[in-house]
């Protein structure tokens, strides 16, 4: 199991440039990232709910048949080259790092604004 190292000089070079609002810049500044993470790309279901999921990382299998379907893909991403392997687990890894919990609870909240508002 890998572990993230948390450096000095990562967290006063973060301070120095970032505010207390800036939160997920201020976290992921903070992080040094393992040397060596996985790549690993992201396996989705093709649900017409996940189709807004548009990321080169993502591998989608068919739904209607999940467990044969999934076997499949997880048997074809075990084949992928080093090279396919890394194109696809650094798209995925940077989807997931895009993820920000300040940021959706803004978004949340200016939908239940547009809610409340009647818009």
């Amino acid at each position: 199991m890998s572990t993230t190292k948390m450096t000095t000089s990562s967290l006063k070079n973060s301070e120095a440039g970032s505010s207390t609002s800036n939160s997920a810049q201020s976290i992921a500044s903070r992080i040094t990232p393992p040397e060596r993470h996985h790549q690993i790309s992201v396996i989705i279901p093709d649900l017409p709910s996940l189709h807004h999921i548009d990321n080169p990382g993502v591998i989608r299998y068919d739904a209607t048949n999940p467990v044969s379907a999934l076997s499949d893909v997880m048997s074809s991403a075990a084949k992928l080259s080093n090279a396919e392997r890394k194109t696809l687990g650094r798209a995925a890894r940077e989807w997931a790092l895009s993820f920000d919990s300040a940021r959706i609870a803004e978004e949340t909240a200016e939908v239940y604004a547009q809610s409340i508002r009647g818009k």
